[in-house]
């Protein structure tokens, strides 16, 4: 879990990463996370495609309040789970209007954010079958469950997405064929193309077809690997 911890008050901020590694330390956990003490330098590091998966964001900064930097952050990560921190409870209709995660009142203790780290852990688990891609309207979030297929097309990779949406982002094809193989449902027919068999709807000598009607291409010295692999598939449904 990758956490940034946003407070001008120096000696908050030291002591929320302090209890942080308690906590890291205590659990084993795969824990990291970076210290800002100011919020225009955190929304900045996002903003360039730092991610993360929690925010301790303080509300009550002198240069941009909690709410505001709340709002820079979610134009480019609609996914982070924001923890808000204040001394006061005026903000609390206002945090929720940037889906806010958590309220807490000051002073941190180490109680309840060790509670707080246990239920975001919980909640990151129930993702662990996602990945997440960096595009043009910020980061994204994909259920796999939701992929249909991807494409390749120069160093551009598409994600077709069951309810029809196409995110367009830039990396490593070979990695996220490395990724996606280790979840059984996702085949290689193409070079070009990565395919969740889920919402294949049939296969011919040379080309898929899926639900959608889209066609895409298969490699006659894959052909029979495919085919087999489709027909060992347990389908067990999709999540709607």
């Amino acid at each position: 879990m990758k956490i940034a911890v946003c407070d001008d008050d120096l000696q908050e901020l030291a002591g929320i990463c302090t209890l942080i590694g308690e906590y890291r330390c205590v659990k084993h956990g795969d824990i990291t996370y970076k210290a800002f003490d100011n919020p225009i330098e955190l929304a900045e590091c996002i903003s360039n495609g730092a991610y993360f998966d929690m925010i301790l964001l303080d509300i009550i900064m002198p240069i941009q309040n909690g709410i505001e930097t709340a709002r820079e952050i979610r134009k480019y990560d609609k996914n982070v789970k924001i923890i808000f921190l204040t001394s006061s409870s005026e903000y609390a209709v206002d945090s929720y209007g940037v889906g806010a995660y958590y309220y807490a009142l000051k002073p941190v203790n180490q109680d309840n954010l060790f509670l707080l780290l246990e239920n975001v852990i919980t909640e990151l688990r129930k993702q662990e079958d996602s990945i997440v891609i960096k595009c043009k309207t910020g980061i994204s979030r994909i259920r796999l469950s939701k992929l249909c297929y991807c494409e390749v097309i120069n160093k551009s990779i598409y994600y077709y997405l069951s309810d029809n949406t196409v995110l367009k982002s830039y990396g490593s094809f070979t990695d996220l064929d490395t990724h996606l193989a280790g979840f059984q449902n996702f085949i290689k027919p193409h070079r070009s193309y990565i395919v969740n068999m889920a919402y294949i709807d049939s296969i011919s000598a040379n080309e898929i077809i899926m639900e959608s009607k889209t066609k895409i291409p298969l490699s006659k010295l894959k052909a029979n690997e495919i085919k087999n692999a489709y027909l060992s598939f347990p389908f067990l449904g999709r999540e709607e």
